[in-house]
C-alpha cells in the first residue's frame, strides 16, 4: 500500500488515504495550538510569537501548511474532474487552481519563515 501512495498515477484509494493523512496532520497541529491556548489563556502577543516562531513550531507549521495545501489540492482536483466535463475547461480550471495553490504556498512560506 505504501508503494501505491508514492506513485504519480492517481487512484481513488490513494487520494482517499492522502486526504485522511493530511487531515490528521493538520488536526494535530491545530490541536497543539489550541492546547497552548487552553494551557496559557492569558498569553500575550509576545508569548504567542515566541511559541509560534520557535524552530520546532515553524517546522511543524510548515508541515501542517503543506498538508493543508495537499488536502485542498486533492479535494479540488476531485471536484473539478468529477463535475467539469469539457476537457478544455477542466484543464484551464486545474491550471488556475494550481496557480492559486502555488501563490498560497509562497505566501505561507514567507509568513512562516519571514523570508
Amino acid at each position: 500500500m505504501l508503494a501505491t501512495l508514492f506513485q504519480w498515477r492517481s487512484s481513488g484509494l490513494k487520494d482517499w488515504v492522502w486526504q485522511r493523512i493530511t487531515a490528521v496532520v493538520f488536526l494535530l497541529y491545530v490541536g497543539l495550538v489550541l492546547g497552548y491556548w487552553f494551557v496559557f489563556p492569558q498569553a500575550t502577543h509576545l508569548q504567542w510569537r515566541m511559541f509560534l516562531l520557535c524552530p520546532y513550531m515553524q517546522v511543524l507549521g510548515t508541515v501542517a501548511y503543506l498538508a493543508f495545501l495537499l488536502h485542498a489540492w486533492i479535494g479540488l482536483w476531485t471536484v473539478i474532474t468529477d463535475y467539469i466535463k469539457p476537457p478544455a475547461l477542466q484543464k484551464f480550471t486545474i491550471f488556475v487552481v494550481i496557480f492559486i495553490i502555488i501563490q498560497y504556498l509562497v505566501t505561507g512560506l514567507f509568513l512562516l519563515w519571514g523570508l
